[in-house]
């Protein structure tokens, strides 16, 4: 029996069931004003459970999407990173979890949660359609020692390195380390997560695999000599990966359409050695292989160099590998990156239509907005003869359009909006009404009047 508690409630009167939407607002309110991280409201697919002694409640759990990337549960767990992003939604996170002072008993948080775990799996399959096979959990060490999960038959996997995440690829190394605990709901629950065949009523519920290189070997060897211009600023003891090669596996993870440096370790990983020699990687004299750059040596070579350089040298070999037809522009926060005031860092880039490959980007600067930033990007692009640009209707102005078709000789397709009243009535007026609706594509009498 813990100090300073008493055993007063028979545990096996306990029961945990799920949150009624009436009553969701007093969870968020006593979640809010008792857990020392505040509601936290989850992400994804979410299940949220009260425990009850008859009509008083004495705890809650919460539960959310799983941790996109974790090394020590992947391994765990033994799949691929295909598999992962396939079956991502298969793992949960418990994401909050509270005992209420009327509810602070010997045993009440190991009971609370071995309740959640005999009925998460079920629930999560009545509402979404599959079931979840394994749940995960952090615990902070400055806070709490995790006893609970330990009686609850939960397993400790490792500790994390302490890193606070600030934004989704920002991270603040003042951060505390969190224990970090998972628990299967099935005997063969990690055998099923890395498995190559998933069972046939559970494959509906796969998710999309994202990332995939779309650079080919010939073309690896050209990356590679787009960035052998760059200085090594590091110290030469000891590098194993020189800097064009890290740059060249990390261009292939963002055309790619990875998102942050985290992510780009991820695909580089998965590249074969075909591709690693080609990028000319580190071959290990011991084992004979070509080894890819780790996430540490990528974020070590990203935060030296000049990002806007290897932006420009991306755009640049991109352009010189295929020829885009249509570019989007749009201006966006860039994830996990803050600029030299501390503040979200802003960028207007411009992508290829269907693939996504980068045209090229400049920052917004924090004193204007992303029209002025536009017209940049437009006068560091090559010609655009036979390209049509879009972009939203903040692009939709007299000289950007002249700066696409004058300077450019390119074309533009521009929305007209209600930011922009009389150039809306204007439109409205000498244009027909068939050549604003999108669902007079199939109406022959239409695209003739138009």
């Amino acid at each position: 029996m813990l100090l300073g508690m008493k055993k007063n409630t028979d545990l096996q009167g306990v029961r945990v069931r799920l949150v009624q939407a009436e009553e969701r607002e007093r969870y968020e309110r006593v979640m809010e004003e008792h857990h020392y991280l505040g509601w936290g409201k989850p992400v994804g697919e979410t299940m949220l459970y009260v425990a009850c002694v008859g009509e008083r409640w004495v705890g809650l759990v919460s539960f959310g999407a799983a941790a996109y990337a974790l090394k020590d549960r992947d391994e765990r767990i033994g799949w691929s990173m295909e598999q992962r992003q396939r079956r991502l939604n298969f793992v949960t996170q418990n994401r909050r979890f509270l005992i209420l002072d009327e509810g602070r008993e010997a045993n009440m948080a190991s009971r609370v949660l071995g309740l959640c775990a005999q009925r998460l799996a079920q629930d999560w399959e009545k509402k979404y359609g599959h079931p979840v096979l394994a749940v995960e959990t952090f615990v902070d060490l400055q806070r709490f020692e995790g006893t609970c999960y330990r009686a609850a038959g939960w397993t400790v996997l490792g500790t994390t390195a302490g890193a606070q995440r600030i934004y989704r690829e920002f991270y603040d190394e003042s951060g505390t380390p969190k224990r970090i605990f998972i628990k299967a709901l099935r005997s063969d629950a990690f055998g099923l997560l890395c498995s190559g065949e998933f069972p046939e009523g559970w494959r509906g519920h796969e998710l999309e695999a994202r990332w995939k290189s779309p650079v080919k070997t010939e073309q690896s060897r050209s990356l590679w000599s787009a960035f052998a211009r760059i200085p090594d600023f590091r110290l030469a003891r000891g590098l194993r990966h020189s800097v064009p090669a890290t740059l060249a596996c990390g261009a292939c993870a963002v055309l790619g359409g990875a998102e942050g440096i985290g992510e780009m370790a991820e695909v580089i990983a998965q590249l074969e050695q075909r591709q690693l020699r080609a990028l000319r990687c580190w071959k290990n004299p011991r084992t004979g292989k070509y080894e890819p750059p780790s996430e540490s040596t990528l974020r070590r070579v990203f935060h030296g160099i000049d990002v806007e350089r290897f932006d420009q040298e991306v755009a640049a070999w991109s352009r010189r590998h295929g020829i885009a037809k249509a570019v989007a522009m749009d201006g966006k926060a860039v994830r996990g990156c803050l600029d030299a005031e501390e503040r979200p860092l802003f960028l207007v880039s411009a992508v290829e239509h269907g693939t996504g490959a980068l045209q090229g980007q400049v920052q917004i600067d924090s004193k204007s907005n992303e029209i002025p930033a536009a017209r940049e990007l437009l006068d560091r692009m090559p010609p655009l003869d036979g390209v049509m640009v879009t972009g939203d209707a903040a692009h939709t102005n007299a000289e950007t359009a002249r700066k696409i078709v004058m300077d450019k000789g390119g074309d533009y397709l521009l929305p007209i909006k209600g930011n922009q009243p009389g150039l809306l009535d204007l439109a409205q007026h000498h244009l027909p009404v068939s050549a604003f609706s999108p669902s007079a594509i199939d109406d022959r009498k239409s695209q003739r009047s138009y």
